[in-house]
């Protein structure tokens, strides 16, 4: 799951310099966790400290022009949409990499080209279709394996007296191209085969990605 820290352990793989051609990014039975850190996590590969960004046209096209002359990046990562149908967007400038995170010596070699490829399957759900969308509609990944899970819910939990909580959706995910993440229903969790809920790969393994 995309816990606390995630965000910068990523950071440190992408700068070792023995970095293989094709990076497998393994999100099978990851259930989500922060979607900050998702998001942080996704913002990396935008930064060409740490990696070799997607040019413009393969990337989703901002939802509201750029701000400060055009320095900031506009790409996003994703879209919330509130109980009242307002639509708020998430883009790099908002997790742009922390400068606490581990980063390449000055004068370091620029990064080569990398290609990412996500497996995911029915247990991949929430942050992790965040993350997992981020990438696929930036044109940044491959994505290959089953249909994730389809929770496309912002969920925030609220204490209660009694030492229990309450967690309340808040808002619903969308991917960087605005589209729905179709939710899983029960005739999904009946029959996983015949499921239209969640992210659909670009090539699918069925059973044979099973972790």
């Amino acid at each position: 799951a995309f816990e606390r820290g995630t965000a910068a352990k990523l950071a440190a793989l992408l700068l070792e310099r023995d970095a293989p051609p094709v990076l497998v990014l393994d999100l099978r039975n990851n259930n989500g966790g922060e979607l900050q850190e998702a998001l942080r996590a996704s913002a990396l590969f935008f930064d060409d400290a740490y990696f070799l960004p997607p040019t413009r046209a393969y990337r989703a096209a901002p939802f509201h022009p750029p701000r400060g002359g055009g320095a900031e990046d506009m790409t996003p990562l994703c879209f919330t949409a509130n109980s009242r149908g307002e639509y708020t967007d998430h883009d790099v400038e908002e997790f742009r990499t922390d400068r606490l995170y581990p980063r390449a010596p000055a004068g370091a070699a620029p990064r080569p080209p990398t290609k990412v490829v996500l497996v995911a399957n029915r247990g991949t759900a929430s942050a992790a279709e965040a993350f997992a969308s981020a990438l696929r509609d930036n044109g940044v990944a491959t994505f290959v394996g089953e249909r994730t899970f389809g929770k496309a819910l912002v969920q925030h939990a609220f204490p209660l007296p009694d030492g229990g909580a309450l967690r309340l959706t808040v808002a619903e995910l969308l991917s960087p191209r605005q589209k729905h993440l179709a939710p899983a229903t029960l005739a999904d969790l009946r029959d996983p085969a015949a499921a239209r809920g969640g992210l659909a790969p670009d090539k699918p393994l069925g059973r044979a990605c099973a972790p």
